[in-house]
């Protein structure tokens, strides 16, 4: 059985609200004869980890740029944080 925890894409950033870098990926669709690029944002903690998440959502799906787009905070007012 596989016990690995999976890395979650928000991660306590240095002023205590949870953050995860934003992601714009640009490509095109094997299984579509469409020719216009399609786009795919993401949040993940690293570009690998956005990667690597959007090769096994989208296997035909060919990343031809990756685009930088912000840093997205979330803010928690539960007591369990």
């Amino acid at each position: 059985m596989n016990n690995k925890k999976r890395p979650a894409p928000f991660r306590q950033g240095r002023f205590g609200a949870c953050e995860a870098h934003l992601y714009e990926f640009r490509g095109r669709d094997y299984a579509s004869s469409s020719d216009d690029d399609r786009v795919e944002r993401l949040a993940a903690d690293s570009i690998f980890q956005g990667l690597v998440y959007l090769r096994r959502r989208e296997p035909d799906f060919e990343v031809t740029s990756v685009q930088f787009v912000g840093l997205v905070t979330l803010l928690s007012s539960s007591p369990l944080d």
